[in-house]
């Protein structure tokens, strides 16, 4: 599977926003949310905004190396890659609350607004809501814990078939570039 790489301030600073725009979120709402916004980005632009791969879990979709750091904290524990939100979140339980402002000079004008859209839609939706909506054709379209293509998130989105050609595009490139 062709993915994006991954830019931890870039996907840091997307959950800093929903985290701080909300106050305090639990970690499915956080996953949820940046689901949506990438979704929402990937299917007008034709890249996500977190730049992290997505995989099928049974309550939806998660970004797993944002996930992952966040459990890293939660469990006072270095994430398997470098932890761009140690000192910068706490976790108790399920909710995470900022400790700073995101660094807003990582995110687009594009990626905020798709990032308010997914908060205004999702912020009032429950648990069991919020994991349904995410069952859609992406995440029915990977094997179970694998990952989701980005594709199948920007056609359950409506792209457009010119996005989808960017979409190829530019994951062709990101490909060339690690080889």
């Amino acid at each position: 599977m062709k993915k994006f790489t991954y830019e931890e301030p870039k996907a840091v600073a997307a959950a800093l926003f929903v985290i701080n725009t909300l106050e305090t979120v639990g970690k499915h709402m956080l996953a949820k949310i940046l689901f949506f916004a990438d979704q929402k980005h990937l299917a007008r632009y034709g890249r996500p905004i977190t730049l992290d791969t997505y995989y099928k879990l049974p309550k939806g979709p998660v970004p797993t190396i944002i996930y992952d750091e966040i459990k890293a904290v939660e469990k006072k524990k270095s994430a398997p890659v470098i932890n761009g939100f140690h000192d910068k979140i706490s976790v108790s339980g399920n909710n995470i609350t900022a400790l700073i402002e995101p660094d807003m000079d990582e995110l687009s004008e594009t990626d905020v607004e798709c990032l308010l859209e997914s908060i205004t839609e999702n912020k009032g939706l429950t648990f069991d809501q919020l994991t349904r909506k995410s069952h859609g054709s992406a995440w029915s379209s990977a094997s179970e814990c694998g990952p989701i293509h980005f594709n199948e998130i920007a056609k359950e989105g409506k792209a457009p078939d010119y996005i989808l050609e960017l979409l190829n595009m530019n994951l062709e490139a990101e490909h060339l570039l690690r080889v």
